[in-house]
């Protein structure tokens, strides 16, 4: 597989006079997973959205390959966009397409040369893996929360991108649709996608994550393997995760080695 490399480096921005987002630097590790952790309004969503080349930084740079994504030809962009996919918190369908006009669009966009049977032979294909069942006419209105998540995931996986972005797509689902977009996710994990999520479910982050990124105030507090960050000593660290996993209900094995007897970590 290629070895592509994202990166942030020294990257700030700001909302107003407010920072968002202060002096970050990491390097996403291609074929993993990387789950993005903080408390509410920490950053972790933006950083997201940054990542992705979503929004434009104040200073510093978000690099593909050393290239700044913010900098590049209108060529270039399209093909960062061709490898690039993000599933949104609120699916963002648009409204006044149907359910297969917006799985077929980004083929119109990076497989002008498909022809119009071959793109809606994928568009079937792909609706079908994610578990959607219902008329591809249907419009978003029309679809139930889960319907739209598995819609939005079919958008982002037609063009099999090799990065695909998740900002908590569990949020506002019932558990049938959550079963299968969790599905979803560990199919895209074991093909060897490079994921970079936010979720606020303990269980799946347990399930899927490589590495951790931890956020607070908009810094990155540490980035690094499960297991590393899970024995972290630093106190700030170890509340943060606390505030996560004491969501959960129910804690499979992974979870439970991150909790003392107490309920606390080590």
């Amino acid at each position: 597989m290629d070895q592509i490399q994202l990166a942030m480096e020294h990257v700030s921005l700001y909302y107003g006079l407010r920072p968002v987002l202060k002096d970050v630097n990491l390097t996403i590790s291609p074929h993993k997973t990387t789950v993005v952790l903080g408390p509410s309004g920490s950053g972790k969503s933006m950083l997201l959205k940054t990542l992705a080349g979503l929004f434009p930084v104040n200073h510093g740079a978000v690099r593909l390959n050393g290239g700044n994504i913010l900098s590049l030809s209108e060529k270039e962009e399209r093909e960062f966009r061709s490898k690039c996919s993000f599933v949104f918190q609120d699916a963002a369908l648009w409204e006044n397409r149907s359910v297969k006009q917006n799985v077929h669009f980004p083929l119109e966009v990076h497989y002008p040369d498909l022809s119009y049977e071959q793109r809606q032979k994928k568009v079937e294909n792909c609706l079908e893996q994610v578990g959607y069942w219902d008329s591809m006419d249907y419009r978003p209105s029309q679809l139930s929360a889960g319907e739209r998540k598995m819609v939005s995931f079919a958008r982002a996986l037609i063009i099999n991108p090799d990065f695909l972005f998740l900002d908590d797509p569990l949020v506002g689902i019932d558990s049938s649709a959550a079963g299968k977009i969790i599905d979803i996710i560990k199919r895209s994990r074991h093909s060897g996608k490079t994921i970079v999520a936010c979720f606020s479910d303990p269980e799946l982050i347990s399930m899927i994550a490589d590495e951790l990124i931890i956020v607070n105030k908009g810094s990155v507090l540490i980035h690094d393997t499960f297991d590393a960050v899970r024995r972290s000593k630093d106190p700030l660290i170890r509340n943060i995760l606390s505030l996560v996993l004491d969501q959960a209900a129910t804690y499979d094995s992974d979870i439970l080695s991150l909790l003392d007897d107490n309920g606390g970590l080590y």
